[in-house]
């Protein structure tokens, strides 16, 4: 038995029964029921719940996708959901600031990206986006599936590296940039 059809049935007929002044939140109320995945309480006032349920299906089916097609491991033994179930884990670990720089992410800018306006305003428009969250790998050559959320420039630097041999470059990195100044 489908039992969110229940629930819903059941819920249509408690809102109809229900005055109207307390309609909008009585509404709310129930929608929350059918939102697995809430809007972590750090995001609450920067974006909303659908916006941020509408990033995460999209993050995860963009994600799965591409696993599946690069033949990872894991892509094959995960749904859709437990994608969405682990890149929620992430946001709610370690979503409000990038992990490597400590910078605030800017929620704000999920689902505005449009890659139209990049070619036209290229770096300008480009760099309004460097602390948009994004969903990456903690090590996208291992055997299991495990997100991080960075920002859009820490994503793009780190590439395909795990979180050992990124960390080991940037030390390298300012090493060099430190005998060389």
């Amino acid at each position: 038995m489908d039992y969110s059809s229940v629930i819903f049935v059941h819920s249509v007929h408690i809102v109809h029964s229900v005055h109207y002044s307390l309609y909008p939140v009585k509404l709310y109320i129930l929608l929350m029921i059918y939102i697995k995945y809430h809007l972590p309480a750090f995001l609450q006032g920067r974006i909303s719940e659908p916006a941020y349920d509408k990033w995460l299906n999209a993050k995860a089916n963009t994600l799965r996708q591409r696993d599946l097609k690069t033949k990872r491991v894991f892509a094959e033994a995960n749904s859709k959901a437990m994608y969405k179930e682990k890149i929620h884990a992430a946001v709610l670990a370690n979503g409000q600031y990038d992990r490597y720089t400590g910078d605030k992410l800017q929620w704000e800018l999920i689902s505005t990206w449009d890659p139209k306006k990049t070619k036209a305003l290229q770096a300008s428009y480009r760099d309004k986006f460097l602390l948009m969250p994004t969903v990456d790998h903690v090590d996208p050559e291992g055997e299991t599936l495990e997100f991080e959320i960075v920002s859009w420039l820490i994503n793009d630097c780190k590439s395909g590296l795990n979180p050992t041999q990124f960390v080991d470059l940037c030390k390298k990195i300012a090493a060099n940039c430190a005998s060389t100044v």
